[in-house]
């Protein structure tokens, strides 16, 4: 079962990888409704279903390493010298922080609800 946790979050992070680097010229996210805008800006209700999964079915908090793969793919645009929609080197702009916090605030999500079952059957 461990080895299928560390595969699901070495998937998802390449996955959240490419995904972030072709999100680099999206329209910027607002701080009104960060979580409708994310959705809507392209990432859908698919990559939100997996990133709960992923989390729900890997139940541990070092889940979160999953980030690590759309933090590389953003250093490597900013060193490619591409810019993100607002301008702004993508690691540090303001979008990019926001979907970076939101993946991760979804993950735990995941991860709660996880640990939470797990519970709940050893019960």
């Amino acid at each position: 079962m461990r080895l299928l946790r560390v595969a699901l979050t070495v998937v998802l992070a390449v996955l959240l990888g490419f995904w972030a680097y072709e999100r680099l010229d999206t329209v910027e996210i607002s701080v009104g409704e960060p979580l409708v805008e994310f959705v809507e800006a392209g990432s859908g209700f698919g990559l939100v279903a997996i990133v709960i999964a992923v989390g729900f079915v890997v139940a541990r908090p070092w889940a979160l390493l999953a980030l690590v793969g759309p933090v590389l793919s953003l250093a490597y645009a900013e060193i490619q010298g591409e810019r993100g929609s607002d301008g702004v080197e993508p690691l540090t702009s303001a979008p990019s922080i926001v979907r970076l916090f939101i993946l991760g605030l979804l993950l735990l999500l995941g991860v709660g609800v996880g640990r939470a079952a797990a519970a709940a059957l050893r019960e």
